[in-house]
């Protein structure tokens, strides 16, 4: 039985380490059903996207929309996108993003880490709460929690104005997913 998980291992090993080079099927599959997840997210126009989004999404993002247990493919895309949540990660550009309604932290949704946000806060962007290049959190009513504050603090505030906010995949400089980055 040992000698088959070291053959195992030899065979799964890249070539460059002496290998055969040859790909995990499960996790090639999780890196090809991760392209379906970036395509739900950036690609709206895609027909079968569109009827997705609208069966199980709502008005939420496929990064962190709910579980519904469905048919299949869309069981299918949730694990992935489980597995694979940790390489999309937020770009901050010209701060237009909700601060309290975005999953813009590793936290996510923020307005779910306080017992409620005061209607003065509902519409702030994270650009509200950033002047002369810091986190600023005086204008808040909404009483922000020491750990979410420290967390935002060691996120630099860096506005870019021509440059809307996104989420990218960290793993590929151009922060576009591909199923190669994805197995990787």
């Amino acid at each position: 039985m040992l000698s088959l998980i070291i053959k195992a291992n030899a065979n799964t090993r890249p070539k460059s380490l002496g290998g055969l080079g040859v790909r995990v099927a499960r996790n090639a599959n999780t890196a090809l059903l991760g392209k379906l997840v970036w395509d739900i997210h950036t690609n709206a126009n895609k027909s079968w996207v569109h009827i997705l989004s609208n069966k199980y999404l709502g008005n939420s993002s496929v990064l962190d929309g709910p579980k519904k247990n469905s048919s299949t493919t869309w069981n299918s895309i949730l694990k992935a996108r489980s597995v694979l949540r940790d390489g999309f990660v937020f770009r901050l550009g010209n701060g237009t993003t909700s601060f309290w309604y975005s999953s813009w932290t590793t936290f996510g949704n923020l307005a779910s880490m306080v017992p409620w946000v005061d209607i003065h806060d509902i519409s702030l962007c994270i650009r509200d709460l950033i002047i002369d290049g810091n986190w600023n959190f005086n204008p808040l009513y909404t009483i922000l929690p020491n750990n979410i504050q420290n967390h935002v603090k060691s996120m630099p505030p860096r506005l870019h104005n021509d440059v809307p906010d996104r989420i990218t995949w960290a793993n590929h400089l151009d922060g576009i997913y591909t199923a190669r980055s994805g197995y990787s």
